[in-house]
Protein backbone atom coordinates (compact mmCIF):
# COMPACT_ATOMS: atom_id res chain seq x y z
CA UNK A 1 0.00 0.00 0.00
CA UNK A 2 0.87 3.68 -0.09
CA UNK A 3 2.11 5.20 3.16
CA UNK A 4 0.04 8.16 4.29
CA UNK A 5 2.27 11.27 4.64
CA UNK A 6 2.51 12.65 8.18
CA UNK A 7 1.67 16.18 7.05
CA UNK A 8 -1.34 15.24 4.89
CA UNK A 9 -3.78 17.07 7.20
CA UNK A 10 -2.08 20.35 6.30
CA UNK A 11 -2.52 19.84 2.54
CA UNK A 12 -5.29 20.20 0.01
CA UNK A 13 -6.88 16.96 -1.15
CA UNK A 14 -5.47 17.67 -4.63
CA UNK A 15 -2.00 17.07 -3.21
CA UNK A 16 -3.21 14.13 -1.11
CA UNK A 17 -4.32 12.25 -4.22
CA UNK A 18 -1.26 13.33 -6.18
CA UNK A 19 0.95 11.86 -3.46
CA UNK A 20 -1.04 8.63 -3.50
CA UNK A 21 -0.47 8.30 -7.24
CA UNK A 22 3.21 9.20 -6.90
CA UNK A 23 3.53 6.51 -4.24
CA UNK A 24 2.32 4.00 -6.82
CA UNK A 25 4.98 5.19 -9.23
CA UNK A 26 2.59 7.17 -11.43
CA UNK A 27 3.21 10.65 -12.80
CA UNK A 28 0.65 13.31 -11.96
CA UNK A 29 -0.50 16.13 -14.20
CA UNK A 30 -0.50 19.88 -13.52
CA UNK A 31 -2.12 21.18 -10.35
CA UNK A 32 -4.65 23.41 -12.08
CA UNK A 33 -8.30 22.36 -12.18
CA UNK A 34 -9.93 22.28 -15.58
CA UNK A 35 -13.45 21.47 -16.71
CA UNK A 36 -15.00 21.40 -20.16
CA UNK A 37 -17.38 24.26 -20.93
CA UNK A 38 -19.59 23.51 -23.92
CA UNK A 39 -19.30 26.36 -26.46
CA UNK A 40 -22.95 25.84 -27.36
CA UNK A 41 -24.05 25.95 -23.71
CA UNK A 42 -21.91 29.03 -23.09
CA UNK A 43 -23.39 30.85 -26.09
CA UNK A 44 -26.88 29.87 -24.92
CA UNK A 45 -26.24 31.15 -21.40
CA UNK A 46 -24.94 34.47 -22.69
CA UNK A 47 -27.93 34.84 -24.98
CA UNK A 48 -30.35 34.00 -22.17
CA UNK A 49 -28.75 36.58 -19.88
CA UNK A 50 -28.87 39.26 -22.57
CA UNK A 51 -32.53 38.46 -23.21
CA UNK A 52 -33.52 38.35 -19.52
CA UNK A 53 -31.66 41.46 -18.41
CA UNK A 54 -31.89 44.71 -20.33
CA UNK A 55 -29.23 46.46 -18.26
CA UNK A 56 -28.40 49.07 -20.87
CA UNK A 57 -24.84 47.80 -21.14
CA UNK A 58 -22.48 45.37 -19.48
CA UNK A 59 -22.85 45.07 -15.70
CA UNK A 60 -21.40 42.50 -13.28
CA UNK A 61 -23.16 39.16 -12.92
CA UNK A 62 -23.05 37.75 -9.37
CA UNK A 63 -23.93 34.11 -8.78
CA UNK A 64 -25.22 32.69 -5.49
CA UNK A 65 -25.04 29.02 -4.54
CA UNK A 66 -27.00 28.62 -1.28
CA UNK A 67 -27.11 24.83 -1.28
CA UNK A 68 -24.81 22.02 -0.17
CA UNK A 69 -26.01 18.44 -0.37
CA UNK A 70 -23.74 17.30 2.48
CA UNK A 71 -25.97 18.86 5.12
CA UNK A 72 -27.17 22.10 6.73
CA UNK A 73 -23.92 22.63 8.67
CA UNK A 74 -22.34 23.62 5.35
CA UNK A 75 -25.01 26.15 4.39
CA UNK A 76 -24.88 29.86 5.07
CA UNK A 77 -28.49 30.85 5.88
CA UNK A 78 -30.63 31.89 2.93
CA UNK A 79 -31.68 35.00 4.87
CA UNK A 80 -28.04 36.11 4.96
CA UNK A 81 -27.76 35.56 1.21
CA UNK A 82 -30.82 37.82 0.96
CA UNK A 83 -29.14 40.50 3.08
CA UNK A 84 -26.09 40.23 0.83
CA UNK A 85 -28.19 40.61 -2.32
CA UNK A 86 -29.85 43.72 -0.92
CA UNK A 87 -26.50 45.28 0.03
CA UNK A 88 -24.96 44.58 -3.36
CA UNK A 89 -28.07 45.93 -5.08
CA UNK A 90 -27.77 49.16 -3.08
CA UNK A 91 -24.01 49.56 -3.51
CA UNK A 92 -23.37 48.29 -7.03
CA UNK A 93 -25.18 47.78 -10.30
CA UNK A 94 -25.23 44.04 -10.82
CA UNK A 95 -27.37 41.09 -11.87
CA UNK A 96 -28.05 38.07 -9.65
CA UNK A 97 -28.24 34.38 -10.54
CA UNK A 98 -29.15 31.70 -7.99
CA UNK A 99 -27.93 28.16 -8.62
CA UNK A 100 -28.93 24.81 -7.22
CA UNK A 101 -31.40 21.95 -7.44
CA UNK A 102 -35.15 22.05 -6.82
CA UNK A 103 -34.32 21.59 -3.14
CA UNK A 104 -32.79 25.09 -3.21
CA UNK A 105 -35.83 26.85 -4.69
CA UNK A 106 -37.09 27.88 -1.25
CA UNK A 107 -33.71 29.47 -0.55
CA UNK A 108 -33.89 31.31 -3.89
CA UNK A 109 -37.30 32.70 -2.93
CA UNK A 110 -35.92 33.89 0.41
CA UNK A 111 -32.93 35.52 -1.28
CA UNK A 112 -35.00 37.56 -3.70
CA UNK A 113 -37.46 38.84 -1.07
CA UNK A 114 -35.42 41.90 0.05
CA UNK A 115 -34.67 43.02 -3.52
CA UNK A 116 -36.69 46.06 -4.64
CA UNK A 117 -35.95 45.30 -8.30
CA UNK A 118 -36.48 41.63 -9.05
CA UNK A 119 -35.94 42.20 -12.76
CA UNK A 120 -32.25 41.84 -11.94
CA UNK A 121 -32.75 38.39 -10.42
CA UNK A 122 -32.79 35.00 -12.16
CA UNK A 123 -33.68 31.81 -10.30
CA UNK A 124 -31.95 28.84 -11.94
CA UNK A 125 -32.65 26.33 -9.14
CA UNK A 126 -33.85 23.06 -10.58
CA UNK A 127 -33.90 24.54 -14.08
CA UNK A 128 -30.51 23.51 -15.48
CA UNK A 129 -28.54 20.38 -16.09
CA UNK A 130 -24.91 20.34 -14.95
CA UNK A 131 -23.48 21.38 -18.33
CA UNK A 132 -25.83 24.39 -18.46
CA UNK A 133 -25.03 25.36 -14.86
CA UNK A 134 -21.31 25.23 -15.70
CA UNK A 135 -21.90 27.62 -18.61
CA UNK A 136 -23.85 30.09 -16.44
CA UNK A 137 -21.16 29.96 -13.74
CA UNK A 138 -18.56 30.72 -16.41
CA UNK A 139 -20.61 33.85 -17.24
CA UNK A 140 -20.47 35.11 -13.64
CA UNK A 141 -18.09 37.87 -12.60
CA UNK A 142 -18.31 36.78 -8.95
CA UNK A 143 -19.69 33.65 -7.32
CA UNK A 144 -20.70 33.35 -3.65
CA UNK A 145 -20.91 29.77 -2.55
CA UNK A 146 -20.94 27.27 0.26
CA UNK A 147 -18.42 24.41 0.23
CA UNK A 148 -19.99 22.32 -2.54
CA UNK A 149 -19.58 20.79 -5.96
CA UNK A 150 -20.51 24.05 -7.70
CA UNK A 151 -17.80 25.82 -5.69
CA UNK A 152 -15.26 23.54 -7.34
CA UNK A 153 -16.91 24.12 -10.73
CA UNK A 154 -16.47 27.88 -10.28
CA UNK A 155 -12.82 27.35 -9.37
CA UNK A 156 -12.31 25.12 -12.42
CA UNK A 157 -13.78 27.68 -14.86
CA UNK A 158 -11.70 30.42 -13.18
CA UNK A 159 -14.67 32.48 -11.99
CA UNK A 160 -13.64 34.75 -9.06
CA UNK A 161 -15.41 33.44 -5.99
CA UNK A 162 -16.10 33.88 -2.29
CA UNK A 163 -16.34 30.53 -0.50
CA UNK A 164 -18.08 30.32 2.88
CA UNK A 165 -16.78 27.63 5.22
CA UNK A 166 -18.22 26.41 8.51
CA UNK A 167 -18.20 22.73 9.40
CA UNK A 168 -15.69 21.64 6.78
CA UNK A 169 -11.92 22.04 6.41
CA UNK A 170 -10.97 24.86 4.05
CA UNK A 171 -7.37 23.61 3.89
CA UNK A 172 -8.40 20.17 2.62
CA UNK A 173 -11.38 21.00 0.42
CA UNK A 174 -11.19 24.73 -0.26
CA UNK A 175 -11.54 26.16 -3.77
CA UNK A 176 -8.39 25.37 -5.72
CA UNK A 177 -8.05 28.72 -7.44
CA UNK A 178 -5.94 31.82 -6.87
CA UNK A 179 -8.97 34.04 -7.56
CA UNK A 180 -10.88 32.59 -4.61
CA UNK A 181 -11.45 34.18 -1.21
CA UNK A 182 -12.32 31.90 1.71
CA UNK A 183 -14.32 33.34 4.60
CA UNK A 184 -14.63 31.45 7.86
CA UNK A 185 -14.70 31.95 11.62
CA UNK A 186 -11.86 30.52 13.68
CA UNK A 187 -13.85 28.80 16.41
CA UNK A 188 -12.85 25.97 18.77
CA UNK A 189 -15.61 23.78 17.33
CA UNK A 190 -14.83 24.41 13.65
CA UNK A 191 -14.27 22.49 11.48
CA UNK A 192 -16.33 19.74 13.11
CA UNK A 193 -16.89 17.99 9.75
CA UNK A 194 -20.45 17.15 10.77
CA UNK A 195 -23.58 17.39 8.63
CA UNK A 196 -25.50 19.10 11.47
CA UNK A 197 -24.16 21.44 14.13
CA UNK A 198 -23.46 19.28 17.22
CA UNK A 199 -23.43 22.39 19.42
CA UNK A 200 -26.86 23.50 18.10
CA UNK A 201 -25.75 27.15 17.79
CA UNK A 202 -24.42 27.04 14.18
CA UNK A 203 -22.01 29.82 15.17
CA UNK A 204 -19.50 29.07 12.40
CA UNK A 205 -22.03 30.19 9.79
CA UNK A 206 -24.23 32.54 11.82
CA UNK A 207 -21.21 34.70 12.71
CA UNK A 208 -20.35 35.25 9.04
CA UNK A 209 -22.03 38.58 8.36
CA UNK A 210 -23.49 39.79 5.09
CA UNK A 211 -21.33 42.91 5.50
CA UNK A 212 -18.04 41.00 5.38
CA UNK A 213 -19.20 38.82 2.49
CA UNK A 214 -20.33 41.93 0.62
CA UNK A 215 -16.92 43.52 1.16
CA UNK A 216 -15.22 40.40 -0.23
CA UNK A 217 -17.48 40.38 -3.30
CA UNK A 218 -16.82 44.04 -3.98
CA UNK A 219 -13.09 43.47 -3.62
CA UNK A 220 -13.00 40.70 -6.22
CA UNK A 221 -15.23 42.70 -8.57
CA UNK A 222 -12.88 45.66 -8.28
CA UNK A 223 -9.88 43.39 -8.82
CA UNK A 224 -11.10 41.21 -11.68
CA UNK A 225 -14.22 42.64 -13.33
CA UNK A 226 -12.57 45.24 -15.55
CA UNK A 227 -9.67 42.87 -16.27
CA UNK A 228 -12.02 40.12 -17.49
CA UNK A 229 -14.21 42.32 -19.66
Amino acid sequence: GVKKPADIDQKHQVHYYQQMLAGLGLRTGPDELEIFVSPQKLAGARQALAHAFDAGGRVPVVGFNPGAAYGPAKRWPAEKFGELAKMLHEQTECLFLVFGTKADTRAANVIQQPLPDRKRFMDLTGKTDLATAIAYIACCDAFVTNDSGLMHVAAAVNTPLVALFGSTDHVATGPYNKRAVVLRKSLPCSPCKKTHCPEKHFACMEQLSAHEVCAAVRTILEKYYEKDR
